[in-house]
């Protein structure tokens, strides 16, 4: 599985007291993440995928150029 897309909204914070982040315009394209999903009655039931350096959304983040931590 790949992500990628353009952040054009804003974004609530994800951690108490930290502020919104406002609009970047800017596209991400995370790398591919090897993935499993279980399908009954042509619904998924589990999906997984697997960590990998520069995914998931400290990786959006990241390329979005949106500090994170003190």
């Amino acid at each position: 599985m790949q992500i990628t897309g353009t952040h054009t909204a804003t974004l609530p914070s994800l951690m108490p007291g930290a502020p919104e982040v406002p609009t970047t315009g800017k596209h991400f394209s995370l790398p591919e993440e090897p993935s499993r999903a279980t399908v009954k009655d042509d619904k998924i039931t589990s999906f997984s995928a697997d960590q990998v350096p520069g995914g998931g959304v400290m990786g959006i983040f990241q390329q979005l150029g949106i500090p994170m931590g003190a």
